[in-house]
């Protein structure tokens, strides 16, 4: 053996010494191996009530000094020991886990409670169309006026929150409710598209079926599709066509997967169209579902019915209403100057009412509102003519002085509401489509009687009735017109008369053939 061997084995640790400290010439240092958080330590009597696991990540946590610390047993021991741990313990003798548990769940509630609060103040906010910015004062007057309530003072409630809530949540929930009942009832679809004030183009759907729950038939607002978007232009520039509506509905019932066999009526306003005979949205659908239960809205019908017989008319009855509503409308000073009039011919101060096309509801009111201040817009007109000589009250001032067009208007309060009460009628949220035959027969009689022989109505089948057939009328002087008619009838001259009488005899005419067309 060398020196240098000799001198390298003499300057070694020894074997026995290696071995005393762990180590061994052939072994390798091991690192230490990390544990992982047990839930059994939690049950233990030495640490139970105050450890539990942390959030984040394998690390345990004393409740009772809000610590984290590894998830060594050996870690939570010495954490045991220690004296500001004892002094935690010593300051909550009866903290349990038990109570912990308990106030967390009552956290909980009162988290869970005042975010129900502030569902039901959105979903109120929304059903009675009250604007979302009135939510940030309505929040504060709340706390302010339930200070003691906890559920009240944990509210933040905004305008922006509550649009979201109206949004994502409520509407959402609506929906998906609504989804559920389609997916297994039996429902039918009415529809209408309508562009609003700011030029979006929307087609509305509702649904009409069984509600379960509340055990009768309902209608529910399901849907409001944009028919146009700037994303798809090709779309635009074809239009809202019946293909690209058919497409719409067909689309919204596959992509929420309700069956077509589950879609059993459909109803519409009655343009070309929504119900065109070869190429519509209702004749698509029949295509696709064999029974289909097409329906065109009744109260539109009607109204158009209406509209069309009062083309004959002269044009002068409905220049007046519009006329006399635009010279009041913006002037407080015409106002005030109108009911020195109406006091002086003892007349309710009612204002002038506007002719609106939409409101089908409306002309009659109008027409009778008018009859109603007749003569004290005679007087104030009379006097506005005399004294400015202005281009609007001058066509009003001799409108107003001639007497058929006050018969006119008679004509109207008489004949008018034969159509608006039927309108009424079915608009009421019970089920009258059952009664719709008997009282549309009704009303028909009831036009043809003003104009027709007695017996020819009484003798000859509905269906074979033909009001245009002139063989059958009555003699013009004989027609049946209203009370108000026949009492003012005799101070027109007698061409003027003649000329009165043709006209209500064609509203009568057209508005029965375009009942029995419909």
């Amino acid at each position: 053996m060398s020196n240098s061997e000799s001198e390298s084995e003499r300057c070694s640790t020894p074997e026995y010494k290696k071995r005393k400290r762990g180590e061994s010439s052939n072994t390798v240092s091991k690192t230490h191996r990390k544990q992982q958080y047990r839930a059994e330590w939690e049950k233990d009597s030495r640490f139970k009530g105050w450890l539990v696991k942390s959030k984040e990540g394998e690390k345990a946590r004393c409740r009772a000094c809000n610590a984290e610390f590894t998830a060594e047993i050996t870690v939570i021991k010495n954490h045991a020991k220690s004296s500001k741990h004892i002094l935690k313990i010593k300051a909550a003798p009866n903290t349990t886990i038990a109570s912990m548990l308990n106030k967390r769940e009552n956290e909980i509630s009162l988290q869970t409670q005042s975010k129900a609060a502030e569902i039901k103040i959105t979903g109120f906010l929304s059903e009675h169309n009250i604007s979302f910015n009135s939510a940030d004062h309505l929040t504060n007057l709340i706390k302010s006026c339930f200070p003691d309530s906890k559920i009240a003072q944990g509210m933040s409630l905004g305008r922006r929150k509550a649009t979201q809530i109206s949004k994502h949540v409520i509407g959402a929930c609506a929906e998906e409710e609504i989804i559920s009942y389609l997916k297994c009832n039996k429902f039918s679809l009415i529809i209408d598209e309508s562009t609003d004030i700011s030029s979006v183009k929307t087609l509305c759907i509702c649904v009409r079926f069984f509600h379960p729950k509340i055990c009768k038939i309902t209608t529910l607002f399901w849907k409001l599709l944009q028919i146009f978007s700037g994303d798809d232009p090709d779309k635009a520039n074809l239009g809202a066509t019946s293909q690209r509506l058919y497409e719409e509905i067909i689309g919204l019932l596959s992509k929420n997967s309700i069956p077509l066999k589950n879609m059993i009526g459909f109803a519409s306003d009655g343009c070309n169209t929504m119900f065109g005979s070869k190429n519509s949205v209702a004749s698509k659908l029949a295509n696709d579902i064999p029974g289909l239960m097409l329906q065109k809205c009744v109260c539109h019908s009607l109204h158009l019915c209406a509209s069309e017989a009062c083309k004959h008319l002269p044009r002068r009855c409905e220049d007046l209403a519009r006329n006399v509503y635009g010279f009041f409308k913006h002037s407080a000073k015409r106002q005030a100057m109108f009911k020195e009039f109406q006091d002086f011919c003892n007349t309710e101060p009612h204002k002038i009412l506007r002719p609106a096309q939409t409101r089908w509801l409306s002309l009659l009111q109008v027409v009778k509102r008018i009859l109603e201040q007749w003569e004290p817009l005679k007087l104030f007109f009379n006097a506005c003519y005399l004294e400015h000589r202005l281009i609007a009250s001058e066509e009003i001032h001799i409108a107003l002085n001639k007497k058929e067009i006050k018969l006119f208007y008679i004509f109207l309060e008489w004949v008018l509401p034969k159509f608006v009460d039927l309108n009424k009628y079915f608009q009421s949220e019970n089920v009258v489509i059952s009664h719709l035959h008997d009282k549309m027969v009704m009303c028909y009689k009831e036009l043809l009687s003003a104009f027709v022989e007695p017996n020819y109505i009484h003798k000859t089948d509905i269906g074979k009735i033909d009001p245009s057939d002139t063989t059958h009328f009555l003699p013009i002087a004989n027609m049946y017109l209203g009370i108000g008619v026949f009492q003012n009838i005799d101070s027109l001259e007698p061409e003027i008369k003649m000329d009165f009488l043709e006209r209500c005899r064609k509203f009568l005419i057209t508005s029965c053939l375009e009942i029995k067309k419909r």
